[in-house]
């Protein structure tokens, strides 16, 4: 406390500090404390979200299947097309 207060009188004690002290003169800017709906709209589509595959892909030999599953549906919804033409 006596560290305190010694640099309080020191201040009060020498005029040259004190008027380099108070030739500074800091303006602030206003700045809005409260974000705007659309800041935090945007805030929320600019989060980082989960990867859905990531399980997928950790597992062993599922990499092979996450390849191969585009080729499969597309081949059922291929045979479907020509069973429903032939009919």
């Amino acid at each position: 406390m006596e560290k305190n207060e010694q640099n309080n009188n020191s201040l009060e004690n020498d005029p040259i500090l004190k008027m380099h002290l108070d030739s500074y003169q800091v303006d602030t800017p206003d700045f809005p404390m409260k974000k705007s709906r659309f800041s935090r709209l945007l805030g929320y589509l600019a989060s980082p979200s989960q990867n859905p595959f990531e399980p997928i892909v950790n597992a062993s030999g599922s990499l092979v299947r996450l390849a191969i599953t585009p080729l499969v549906i597309g081949t059922v919804l291929v045979l479907l097309q020509i069973i429903s033409v032939s009919l």
